[in-house]
């Protein structure tokens, strides 16, 4: 008599919706199948009746029978579906602008993933080929699955992004005053990100700039300004870095006197003085681009006294003494100094004095320092760090508060008599005030500040 064919069992999935159930089949026509899922056998009075495909979430064994009348019943087919493990991952949570979520599946498995919190389905979801960089807030559903294995259940990673500033950058040489060519290095992070750079004054930013690569090279005075960005955060802040480059090293140890209309001019030089610098007339001593090192063994062993119309100009340029006692530049007369964006050393600055009828308008000198008294006038502006002496005369009244954190202040105001300098502060701070006695009537050869 004919035999019924044996039932086959296979392991199906819906590609909609991910569900997965058993397909039991038999070629005869016409056959009834039944099944048992537990360790007892099926048979034509037994078992569950197969109508349906029969749903399935966890690993499983499954007998089948398939039997018609008139014919032999077929022999038991038997099937067995383990369950994937569900994927291995890292902790999820909040994380500053990125998180890189790895996922690890066993016994050969592969993962498929969505980043919406969704059902990972076959139709909607993404292979996992590779760790992934999350930039934004997301719900990882992650399963593993394996052919012929039931899938493992889901697991759900919550990564929240916290949208902040990336780190400004590092770098191995902060702006500052150099004798020659700088080599600069920034700092590579390990977060993915990607500094930008410009050398022109302009600001950088992801479409601007230039892509750091490899050292940049510093070759004259140069603002070098450096932003990073980095996946998931904000652009950080510009960070800036002016280098201030000076040229060849020339050392003076005798007085430089210059009287008349004579004009000394120290243009992109790295100069070390060890002497007096005498102005009269009106001679004129530009320093501009340059470094100026004024060195002295002891306190007022030289100074610099500029006297009559002479002028002292100093540009973008750095000025520095040894710190062993004080060096003064003195003006007397009408003599003047006029400075702008001078850098300050490691070292100690120089100190100035204003007397007689002479003037100082400075711009950008940090930690600058003077004594103001007679008939002088001193403007400062956009400089932070200042200590100033103020020289009251015998009988001067005064009514001032004196500020530290300066948008404006000038000097003398209605409620000061007695007084015949003048001092403006603009866009400034200052460390400290003193007040000085009134000077002798003449020009003193040196007048120190004790």
């Amino acid at each position: 008599m004919e035999q019924v064919v044996d039932p086959s069992i296979s392991l199906i999935e819906d590609p909609l919706t991910g569900s997965q159930s058993i397909l039991i089949e038999s070629s005869t026509s016409g056959a009834t199948i039944r099944f048992t899922l537990n360790r007892t056998g099926p048979s034509p009075t037994t078992g569950t009746l197969y109508q349906r495909p029969v749903p399935v979430d966890a690993t499983l064994q499954i007998k089948a029978i398939a039997f018609k009348d008139g014919l032999v019943q077929s022999e038991v087919s038997r099937s067995s579906f383990p369950q994937a493990d569900p994927p291995s991952h890292g902790s999820g949570g909040t994380f500053d602008c990125s998180y890189e979520l790895t996922l690890d599946a066993a016994d050969g498995a592969s993962i498929r993933y969505t980043m919406s919190g969704e059902d990972s389905t076959p139709s909607r979801s993404t292979l996992y080929t590779e760790p992934m960089l999350i930039t934004e807030t997301s719900v990882v559903e992650a399963v593993a699955y394996k052919e012929g294995w039931i899938n493992s259940p889901a697991v759900s990673i919550p990564v929240n992004i916290d949208s902040v500033l990336a780190d400004l950058p590092r770098l191995d040489l902060e702006g500052g005053v150099y004798i020659g060519p700088q080599i600069v290095t920034f700092t590579r992070e390990d977060d993915g990100s990607v500094i930008t750079y410009t050398t022109d004054g302009s600001d950088p930013g992801p479409a601007s700039g230039t892509t750091y690569l490899e050292p940049v090279t510093i070759a004259e005075t140069t603002t070098l300004k450096s932003r990073s960005h980095r996946q998931g955060c904000q652009d950080s802040g510009i960070r800036e870095d002016t280098y201030h480059i000076y040229g060849s090293e020339v050392s003076s140890l005798r007085p430089i006197v210059l009287s008349g209309n004579e004009t000394l001019e120290i243009i992109d030089t790295h100069f070390v003085h060890e002497n007096d610098i005498l102005l009269s007339g009106n001679a004129t001593l530009l320093i501009r681009d340059s470094l100026l090192i004024h060195r002295k063994d002891f306190a007022f062993q030289y100074q610099l006294k500029a006297t009559e119309n002479s002028r002292v100009i100093v540009e973008n340029s750095a000025i520095s003494n040894r710190c062993n006692g004080s060096l003064n530049w003195n003006f007397y007369d009408d003599a003047t100094l006029v400075a702008s964006d001078v850098s300050h050393m490691q070292g100690c600055n120089t100190w100035h004095l204003f007397s007689g009828r002479s003037s100082g308008t400075v711009e950008g000198w940090d930690f600058f320092g003077a004594t103001t008294c007679d008939k002088a006038s001193l403007a400062v502006e956009r400089s932070q760090g200042l200590e100033l002496e103020l020289c009251f005369p015998t009988g001067s009244v005064v009514d001032e508060i004196l500020p530290i954190q300066v948008e404006h202040f000038s000097f003398p105001n209605e409620n000061d008599s007695g007084v015949e300098w003048s001092l403006t502060v603009d866009d400034s701070s200052i460390d400290g005030w003193g007040i000085g006695l009134p000077l002798r009537a003449t020009s003193p050869s040196e007048t120190p500040r004790q």
